[in-house]
């Protein structure tokens, strides 16, 4: 088959102009992507510069209150040691009663646990008299 040879000079010119059809459209593409880049970049700046003042500013509130909360408790305790050395002996008695009820609940508690291993015990104890019998 023979292809006449104003054919393919057609063929050629247009297989040349899609060429640079082609680089056209790459070349609009490639401007496009860094213009997309470029925006994008801008954002994302952006975004970092918010955060960075928004943790700032939550820095900053925490720091103040932290100073607000520790002054506040520094004269509670200036307080709390004025009271005690006014009044040593209503300090004292309520020690010894904060001191007499943990150690009634820890007595309580202690006994329960001695008590349930006393009838732990027994419980074995019958256990093992039943298995003699019958033996």
């Amino acid at each position: 088959m023979k292809i006449k040879k104003k054919t393919l000079n057609r063929i050629k010119a247009k297989t040349k102009a899609l060429g640079r059809d082609a680089k056209k459209i790459e070349k609009k593409a490639q401007k496009k992507v860094k213009k997309a880049k470029k925006e994008a970049d801008l954002v994302i700046g952006n975004i970092k510069k918010i955060a960075k003042e928004q943790i700032s500013k939550v820095s900053d509130s925490a720091e103040k209150n932290l100073l607000r909360a520790r002054d506040e408790f520094s004269g509670w305790e200036k307080k709390l040691q004025g009271y005690v050395k006014e009044n040593p002996e209503k300090i004292f008695i309520a020690a010894a009663g904060i001191g007499a009820f943990v150690g009634a609940v820890t007595a309580t508690l202690i006994g329960k646990t001695l008590q349930e291993k006393k009838s732990e015990k027994r419980g074995v104890a019958k256990k093992v008299k039943k298995f003699k019998k019958k033996k």
